[in-house]
């Protein structure tokens, strides 16, 4: 059974959609998130999620603020059940100010870089993940196209990986503190051939030949080239890394040089 909201979303979208705007310092539409759980009745989950947001995207001891807020809640919200009011539920400002807090925070992934880049190499495999999702209905506030990475059922339909996940959660934070993992993204950059968000030089839409997917290809400022189709992705240890869909980009690239 899929979770649902009042406004038609799916739980787990809204979860992702809040997280990684707050990690890209969109407060309108973390906001706008935080609030559609409130509302909906998972206000504790909407708590236990920026909290979690405030370890593992943010730099600094703002976890203990977000803390604050939440208790500040649970006092109003006490206090609103013993009265046995039925009126419209109270504190979801305490839960918008601790959203605002996390959203203009410095951005730091150190300590998820630590559990995955340095303790645990192989969690970028993808043969574990917990949830499966279809895509989101569209209402007054659509989800994100950034929402749908490998956690959900849609990322994965489009070929999205965990690497993808750990690389543009990096580049898309916002205000980004120095990491302490820095090198260690860039060391995971440079083995899958990727290059930094803003790079590109070239890019192209490729239909399937077996399905109705859409692949994408990209040529980089730096050289690199990537694609999000099966070709490019999955090589034999020692190949090179390559796809039909690059190969004509090259040429393209050549041609007009």
């Amino acid at each position: 059974m899929k979770l649902m909201t009042i406004r038609g979303y799916r739980l787990s979208d809204v979860v992702s959609a809040l997280q990684k705007a707050i990690r890209r310092g969109d407060a309108r539409v973390a906001g706008y998130f935080a609030i559609e759980m409130f509302e909906s009745g998972f206000t504790a989950y909407a708590w236990r999620r920026l909290l979690t947001v405030s370890a593992e995207d943010c730099a600094g001891v703002i976890t203990q603020e977000v803390k604050a807020l939440y208790d500040a809640w649970v006092i109003i919200d006490t206090a609103h059940k013993a009265a046995k009011v039925q009126k419209k539920k109270r504190g979801r400002v305490f839960l918008a100010k601790a959203v605002i807090l996390l959203c203009l925070a410095k951005k730091s992934r150190d300590a998820d870089h630590l559990t995955n880049l340095v303790y645990d190499p192989k969690a970028l495999d993808e043969d574990v993940i917990d949830r499966a999702l279809d895509e989101a209905r569209r209402t007054s506030e659509p989800i994100p196209d950034y929402a749908y990475d490998c956690h959900t059922g849609l990322g994965r339909k489009r070929g999205k990986t965990r690497t993808d996940f750990l690389l543009d959660e990096y580049d898309a934070l916002a205000p980004r503190a120095p990491g302490l993992f820095d090198a260690d993204v860039e060391q995971l950059r440079a083995k899958v051939g990727a290059a930094p968000a803003g790079t590109s030089t070239l890019t192209r839409k490729f239909p399937s030949k077996s399905s109705s997917r859409i692949y994408t290809a990209t040529a980089h400022s730096n050289g690199a080239t990537s694609c999000d189709c099966p070709a490019w992705r999955y090589v034999k240890a020692g190949a090179k890394r390559g796809c039909a869909h690059t190969d004509t980009l090259l040429a393209e690239l050549r041609r007009t040089k």
